[in-house]
């Protein structure tokens, strides 16, 4: 490694740079690759807990009334499905919080509700099953934007064995190798 750049030195002292058809391989594309990863993986668990979400929705509470009957059942010791559906929609909405791309630095209250409004309160009990169906349809078209993006971002990110559009070195890199070489050989 050089710089940002990485090369490829032989055993004569000469070294070329690694590239491929994207372009040089650098310390940055790995960094791409591992975050490339991590987005495809983030977006792979939206969506499933999206899937989820969607069986839940048609048993669920979805208005103020029926927030309350579900309150009247419990004094007696009863789920009603609505609210046992609701309670599911919880869980898989906190999932979803979880699952948000966070800002940099400390979390405030008014980030987590944020965050909250992101994945479109799919769990709140009051409101109608329609509502946040749609919330659920919007988050859904998002996520596969963002899949996509991050798919294409990932497109052309170059592996590190690439060896066939190497370039020689100016004879300034090659000196500045050579005695870079030479420090670290002594």
């Amino acid at each position: 490694q050089f710089g940002d750049g990485l090369y490829m030195v032989y055993p004569n002292g000469s070294a070329v740079p690694i590239s491929s058809p994207a372009g040089p391989v650098t310390k940055s594309n790995s960094a791409l690759k591992a975050t490339v990863e991590e987005e495809r993986q983030r977006t792979q668990k939206v969506s499933v807990t999206l899937d989820e979400v969607d069986k839940l929705l048609d048993d669920a509470t979805g208005s103020g009334i029926g927030r309350l009957v579900d309150g009247g059942a419990r004094i007696f010791g009863v789920a009603t499905p609505g609210d046992i559906a609701t309670a599911k929609l919880g869980t898989l909405g906190g999932q979803l919080v979880a699952l948000m791309p966070k800002m940099s630095g400390p979390q405030s209250d008014k980030d987590v509700e944020m965050y909250k409004q992101m994945a479109g309160k799919l769990d709140d009990p009051t409101i109608p099953v329609e509502i946040r169906k749609a919330a659920l349809g919007t988050i859904r078209e998002l996520n596969n934007k963002y899949s996509q993006m991050n798919e294409a971002r990932g497109q052309g990110v170059p592996y590190a064995n690439a060896s066939s559009n190497t370039q020689s070195l100016s004879g300034a890199q090659s000196k500045g190798f050579q005695s870079l070489i030479e420090k670290h050989t002594k």
